[in-house]
Order: C-alpha cells, then structure tokens, then sequence
C-alpha cells in the first residue's frame, strides 16, 4: 500500500470519525465548544492551533490538486484556513464557538453528515483502483 493511500484512509477514519461523533454527540460537541468559548481568545487560540496543525498534515502529506483524491487536499486547505483565521482573529473564533449553545447543539449533527460522507468518498477513493 502506497503512502498516499495510507494518508487517504486516516483522513477517511478522522472525517468518519468526527462526521459520527457530531451526529451521535451534538450536545457533548456543544460542551465542548462553550468551554473552548469560556477560556476566550486562549479557548480560541487551542482550537486553531489544532485545526491548523491537521490542515497543514495533510496538506504536507497529500500534495494532489486534481481529480478525485484531491478532495483530501482542498478538506485539509480548508481546515488549515479555518486554523489559520483562528489563530489570527481569535475573537470571530470565540463568537463563532459561543454560538454552539446547548439549544442549538442538534445543529451540529449537520456539520456531521458532511463530514462523514466525504470520509466514505475518501475512503471509497483510496480502495477501489
């Protein structure tokens, strides 16, 4: 199995697996998101830090820009901008996960569904030749 294949499955068990957690676990991510929110721009700074640190692996690992395995790579540009702006405006970071209340924890399912469906092509994409 190539390293390119290898990377494609972990970011298929990563999106999967975050994709599952958000839809079964809405109000745990929410608990989450308001003590990240809680810590101010310090709450905001972790989370980037860790989104761009995920966004920059796989960036770095999966440098393909076309077809269909570059879905890998612009998720991870993604996720490395979101890490990025973060870490640069950590106020916007906090409002945005302030606004994850319990009350609207079941949005958070939909922020699942997408992610778990992009971890399936991926891994549809790293199996099948």
């Amino acid at each position: 199995m190539n390293g390119t294949i290898v990377v494609e499955l972990v970011g298929a068990t990563c999106l999967c697996a975050t994709g599952i957690s958000h839809w079964l676990h809405p109000e745990a991510w929410s608990e989450h998101f308001a003590r990240l929110a809680e810590k101010g721009n310090a709450g905001a700074l972790s989370n980037g830090l860790m989104h761009a640190g995920v966004g920059a692996f796989f960036v770095a690992s999966h440098p393909v820009f076309f077809g269909w395995r570059a879905l890998l790579t612009y998720w991870a540009l993604a996720v490395l901008a979101k890490g990025l702006f973060y870490l640069v405006a950590p106020e916007v970071g906090v409002r945005s996960m302030a606004a994850c209340t319990p009350e609207r924890a079941r949005r958070l399912r939909w922020a699942g569904l997408p992610m778990t469906i992009l971890g399936l092509v991926v891994a549809g994409i790293a199996l099948i030749p």
